[in-house]
């Protein structure tokens, strides 16, 4: 939904010097929380590891 509302944005009011090439690579990252998940399963698995 923020993705959308950032796109509309830029579509509609000001582009504040952004191309669309940047917002398309904006656009196009994986959420944070995705990004997040990963970290966390990967501090998971070397805690389980040291034991």
């Amino acid at each position: 939904m923020r993705r959308l509302r950032i796109l509309f944005y830029w579509l509609f009011s000001v582009k504040n010097n952004v191309g669309f090439k940047e917002l398309l690579s904006f656009l196009a990252k994986p959420k944070v929380d995705v990004i997040a998940k990963r970290y966390i399963k990967n501090i998971i698995v070397m805690m389980i590891s040291l034991k």
